[in-house]
């Protein structure tokens, strides 16, 4: 049988949020280097745990595909804050470049920090 743990994990994807997540302590895995050449790697600890990850990302999961309805939606909110608290930031962030370089046409450089819908 295969040792499984649970751990915490987070994600860049979801800044703020933590999880408990289980996954097997040691893996093996195949990969494909640069010329083509196909290894083998074994795994454990937490470069395991970090493999697992990053593979179900391309495989298009997230690590809170297996949470229930409440803590989705948890999440969820927490990612609507972050937004919210990041649009701020940015906003703030153009009006101090705007006065820096209110006086100056030279250094006027069109900076722009707006959210943009595909970080969202």
């Amino acid at each position: 049988s295969v040792e499984v743990m649970p751990s915490e994990e987070g994600c860049l994807s979801f800044p703020g949020v933590k999880i408990v997540v289980t996954r097997p302590v040691s893996i093996k895995v195949q990969y494909q280097d640069y010329e083509g050449t196909v290894n083998e790697l074994e795994a454990t600890g937490l470069l395991a745990k970090v493999l697992q990850h990053e593979i179900d990302h391309l495989y298009g999961k997230l690590f809170t595909k297996n949470l229930s309805s409440l803590k989705k939606d948890i999440v969820h909110r927490k990612m609507v804050k972050f937004k919210k608290e990041v649009t701020q930031r940015r906003e703030k962030l153009n009006q101090l470049v705007k006065q820096m370089t209110k006086n100056n046409p030279v250094e006027q450089s069109g900076y722009d920090f707006s959210l943009k819908a595909e970080e969202v």
